[in-house]
Parts: structure tokens; C-alpha cells; sequence
């Protein structure tokens, strides 16, 4: 508990999770687009482990803060203007009914003035980052470091039925064609 106290920037309350997603929301998702956004505990697909160079501490709070008991982000509350999905879908599902890449944001491990957030993407192509964020001396949170955590080849086919798009094409998994 002195570690994480010993690291806070004086004069600042302890970081919240809803300061660490406001500004990832901010400076990083939102000049993506209108991307579909949706929160979920991810620990990155690491098992526990990585080999990303991240402060071991941290790494640790990240994982406590994506265990098997934690829920979702209230991301809508924290950042209104991301086009959150709130319907419970896959982000491969989502990814394929919107015809765009989803996006799947963690819950964030903090430690001090310090915040790990894993980042997935789905679509066409499927990778998976982690940012390390910080807040300087006037409270501000920022993306320090973007470290790879997994990146798929070719896309995993999401085993789900044909679908019928809005716009009326069915989406059968990948490599559809439109009938």
C-alpha cells in the first residue's frame, strides 16, 4: 500500500478508473471514429503472463482489476460521445454487424499515477495492445506506450450462423460475399 501511495503525483487524489478512461476515450478512441466500443475484463490473452516490457506491479493491478469477478466498464457514462454497444454481443459479432472494426476496452489496473488498459480490435484484422497510461503533475492522463500483446494472422472465424446485415447482405463468417 506505501508503494502505490509513495507513487502518486503530491497534492492529487488517487487516480479513479473514470479519469483513466475520460482521457483514453479523448485521446485515443475518439479520433479513431465512430468506432463500436464495448467494455469488457480482458486480461489481454495473456494467461497471466506477457512478455510485453510493463512494470511488474502494475501488471498485477491490471490483472486483479480483469478477474474472473469484475464486470464491464460503464464507458457511455464516462466518455458519452463513444458509440458505445451496449447489446451483449461478441466484438467479432459486432464487428461483423456494423461492417467495421470493434473495438473491446478493459477494465484499468491502476497503480499510483500509473493505469494499464488492454485494447482489442476485431474486424478484418485482429490484434490485441496494451497502453500505458500515466497523469502528470496537473492530473492529466496520457498514453505513454503502446506495447503488443497478440496479433491473429488471419481473423478467427466467429462460429456464428449467417446473419442479415441492415443493410440486407448476409454475413456468413469471413470471406462472405454479399448474395
Amino acid at each position: 500500500m506505501l508503494t502505490a501511495l509513495a507513487a502518486c503525483t503530491p497534492d492529487l487524489p488517487p487516480a479513479t478508473e473514470f479519469e483513466v478512461m475520460q482521457a483514453l476515450a479523448k485521446e485515443y478512441v475518439l479520433p479513431l471514429g465512430q468506432l463500436p466500443v464495448v467494455s469488457q475484463p480482458s486480461d489481454c490473452r495473456t494467461d497471466g503472463e506477457t512478455k510485453a516490457s510493463l512494470p511488474a506491479d502494475l501488471f498485477a493491478a491490471f490483472l486483479a482489476a480483469n478477474g474472473s469477478r469484475a464486470g464491464s466498464f460503464d464507458l457511455a457514462g464516462a466518455a458519452p460521445r463513444l458509440l458505445v454497444d451496449a447489446s451483449g454481443d461478441s466484438p467479432r459479432r459486432i464487428a461483423a454487424r456494423s461492417r467495421s472494426p470493434a473495438l473491446l476496452i478493459s477494465r484499468a489496473g491502476l497503480l499510483g499515477d500509473q493505469a494499464l488498459v488492454c485494447m482489442e480490435i476485431f474486424g478484418t484484422e485482429e490484434r490485441s495492445f496494451f497502453l500505458l497510461m500515466e497523469r502528470n503533475a496537473t492530473g492529466t492522463w496520457s498514453v505513454q506506450s503502446e506495447l503488443e500483446a497478440w496479433r491473429e494472422d488471419e481473423p478467427l472465424s466467429p462460429d456464428l450462423p449467417p446473419e442479415e446485415l441492415p443493410d440486407g447482405t448476409l454475413w456468413s463468417g469471413e470471406g462472405s460475399e454479399s448474395p
